[in-house]
């Protein structure tokens, strides 16, 4: 149920000229960038979340980094912190166990056995903020570079 936002420069013509000049990517910069533009995709997640009685939803979404050994690519996750597990893994009477968030996502069945329509605060609000990231991605990613060519 994790959404994952990544920058792949190798196709970019404006990206490989600021490389070249600088003499590679630096890891840091390209880092920096994409978890920039991270953070404008979580924003837009937490303001689409549902708040429930307590409001465990929207403090459990997290930005989670993950390891990645390719030079020009950087990967983040929109995913829920760990420690929120307990809070956010609901429990019937009979004793079976439903994780809240992906019944919100996704939608659930009631009682009456009607299927209830999820909220898609998760996908819906981190389609609609891809093109904000890769802007911002785009831009932090010169900027920086930039700044490493002349200084």
């Amino acid at each position: 149920m994790n959404k994952t936002f990544w920058a792949d420069i190798s196709e970019l013509a404006e990206f490989k000229k600021a490389v070249a000049k600088v003499g590679g990517l630096p890891q840091k910069v390209l880092t920096a960038s994409v978890r920039k533009g991270a953070n404008v995709v979580l924003k837009s997640v937490r303001a689409n979340a549902p708040v429930g009685k307590t409001g465990n939803l929207k403090r459990a979404i997290t930005l989670k980094a993950e390891r990645n050994r390719q030079k020009g690519r950087k990967f983040f996750q929109v995913t829920f912190n760990k420690k929120y597990n307990e809070q956010l893994v609901k429990v019937s009477k009979k004793g079976k166990r439903s994780y809240y968030p992906a019944s919100q996502e996704y939608g659930f069945l009631t009682k009456k056995g009607s299927k209830t329509k999820g909220k898609a605060y998760l996908w819906g609000a981190s389609e609609s903020a891809n093109g904000a990231f890769q802007a911002i991605v785009k831009k932090e990613m010169l900027d920086r570079l930039d700044k490493e060519w002349r200084g």
